[in-house]
């Protein structure tokens, strides 16, 4: 693997700072990629691994250009799968599989 842009202390900062309002202001735009991808079956998607890292992948696909030259895909969504209820509660609290799984926004994301 390559030398690292930044340390997980910078990515951490990054996701908090620029990501997580980026999210937050396209929630309709990251609500309707879940829509897209879920179905009945799978509507627990949390669960689903496999799914959660397409979803973060398409996630990924629509960050700023300027994020995407800091972060690597592959750790962006490895980061996002690690932290998925955290993420898609930033979006929408709805969309996470029970109430038990929402996060309170003092709650900081695992690097």
């Amino acid at each position: 693997m390559g030398k690292e842009l930044i340390n997980k202390k910078q990515f951490t900062e990054i996701f908090e700072k620029k990501i997580n309002p980026f999210l937050v202001q396209e929630k309709d735009l990251f609500i309707k990629i879940i829509n897209e991808k879920i179905t009945p079956k799978t509507r627990n998607f949390l669960e689903n691994e496999e799914l959660c890292k397409n979803i973060f992948e398409q996630f990924y696909e629509i960050l700023p250009k300027s994020i995407k030259l800091l972060i690597k895909k592959q750790i962006f969504i490895e980061y996002c799968v690690k932290n998925k209820k955290k993420v898609i509660d930033l979006i929408d609290s709805k969309l996470c599989s029970s109430p038990s799984t929402a996060s309170t926004n003092d709650e900081k994301m695992e690097p």
